[in-house]
């Protein structure tokens, strides 16, 4: 099978009607080629595919996995998350820097520098989920070609985003708005590219995932990943943290719980005082702790 346009005259008969359906949502995901997507944009074309992929399970009699149990629209909202948090330390940054020295406010700078903090936690929250719960399905579910690129590739090159975003935060962690100040926001600036490039690219996979997968995958997959989301790292880990499926179910867990206990030590806020952090937390509560052994990745 393969997710290559049909739009190829001269491929179109050796290829089955079933690929040709495919092959054409394929292309209207991936339509528009500017990377990367205003959140705005990104919204907009994500409402669009979900109401598609509803309306195909309808005419097919299933019934279409809601917000709460499509492990991916959870990623997406939280992709909202990530470019608010970035777009505000940005604004906030560019502000601060363009004072005169003298009226600068210390207590703002702090407070960027907490924003920076918690921008960190969720990006490596968010990142350690998809990295043991959904990016095995690319190389599974996506199979034969997207758009000319392979499926093992596209497992491939989420990963390299993610280890290429963790050295980023590594050095974001070590500086200070006060001291580091143009620095910290050319970093920022810097990982906020690679990061929206990264969620535009990863939601068009998304949407092809989604196709791809029945609602009771779907469901399965959030469950395992609010499992996966109570024990998640909160900190890079560029250097030692595996970002490969299986090494990163092994190790995150307890690199997790290492983590949380040192946020509790330190008085680091936790999740819930992140954007959309509540929910989160809430929903790994009210996850049964049952067969948790066997479930948690």
């Amino acid at each position: 099978m393969s997710y290559q346009s049909s739009s190829s005259s001269s491929r179109a008969d050796e290829v089955p009607a079933a690929s040709l359906q495919r092959s054409d949502f394929a292309v209207s995901a991936l339509i528009d080629s500017t990377l990367p997507l205003l959140p705005e944009k990104r919204r907009e074309s994500r409402l669009k595919e979900r109401q598609l992929r509803a309306k195909e399970r309808e005419a097919k009699g299933e019934s279409a996995p809601t917000s709460s149990t499509d492990g991916l629209a959870m990623l997406e909202d939280e992709h909202d998350h990530i470019s608010t948090v970035m777009a505000t330390i940005i604004n906030r940054a560019e502000k601060w820097i363009e004072k005169p020295t003298t009226e600068r406010e210390p207590d703002e700078a702090k407070r960027i520098d907490q924003l920076v903090d918690q921008l960190i936690q969720l990006v490596c929250h968010h990142a350690s989920v998809e990295e043991r719960q959904v990016y095995p399905h690319f190389s599974t579910k996506l199979r034969g070609t997207v758009d000319g690129v392979t499926a093992d590739m596209i497992y491939e090159r989420n990963l390299a985003d993610d280890n290429m975003n963790k050295i980023i935060m590594d050095a974001l962690r070590m500086m200070k708005m006060e001291k580091d100040g143009e620095l910290l926001l050319a970093t920022m600036k810097k990982l906020a590219m690679i990061e929206e490039e990264h969620m535009t690219q990863e939601e068009r996979w998304f949407a092809l995932l989604r196709h791809e997968m029945s609602a009771a995958e779907l469901q399965a997959m959030s469950r395992s990943m609010t499992v996966s989301a109570r024990f998640a790292p909160t900190y890079p880990h560029s250097v030692v943290g595996p970002s490969r499926t299986v090494p990163a179910r092994l190790t995150h867990a307890v690199v997790g719980a290492l983590d949380t206990v040192y946020d509790r030590l330190k008085g680091r806020k936790g999740l819930e005082d992140l954007p959309g952090g509540a929910k989160r937390v809430s929903e790994c509560k009210e996850q049964p702790r049952r067969g948790e052994a066997k479930q948690m990745e």
